[in-house]
């Protein structure tokens, strides 16, 4: 998603949001890589601490986050205005995610898990090439945002299928 919102952006922004708001792509492209951190910050969060009776270091973590937010947006938006103020939640939700993996850590196998993503950091980053190629040809408007995503999902779908991904070899059985 993070990557297939980064590619369409482009195209997305102008027709949805309209000529007042030229340049708020930039926001997408920075606001993006959140959800990554919380995803990662869900599964640590609220699927391994809080189950496991470490509430306190899930409260650690988002808090500790809460006051870089706070801290960065108070020196980031006088300067950046929006783009300050996202850089300062992507900074916030990724230091509150690695507080989170630091207690949680010794739970996972580190290197088994990320071997597993690569698969999809692939299928996403072939998606998201084409997609942004696409993106340049076409008109941006509602239709080819349509097509976009359609054709997106299709790309990434299909390269997970091709790499033999697991989980989808047991939607197609």
């Amino acid at each position: 998603m993070c990557i297939g919102l980064m590619a369409i952006a482009a195209d997305f922004c102008p027709w949805y949001y309209g000529e007042d708001f030229t340049g708020i792509e930039m926001l997408f492209y920075i606001g993006s890589i959140m959800i990554v951190s919380l995803g990662w910050s869900g599964l640590f969060g609220s699927m391994v601490l809080v189950p496991a009776g470490k509430q306190k270091y899930y409260t650690l973590g988002v808090t500790v986050g809460a006051v870089i937010n706070l801290i960065l947006n108070i020196c980031l938006i006088p300067r950046y205005a929006s783009n300050g103020a996202m850089i300062a939640s992507v900074v916030a939700e990724v230091v509150g995610m690695l507080i989170m993996y630091y207690y949680v850590r010794k739970e996972f196998n580190t290197i088994g898990l990320l071997k597993k993503c690569i698969p999809y950091a692939i299928a996403s980053g072939i998606m998201g090439a084409i997609v942004v190629a696409l993106g340049a040809i076409l008109q941006a408007n509602w239709i080819t945002t349509i097509v976009e995503i359609g054709l997106g999902a299709a790309i990434y779908l299909s390269v997970l299928i091709l790499l033999g991904d697991s989980i989808m070899g047991e939607f197609y059985q």
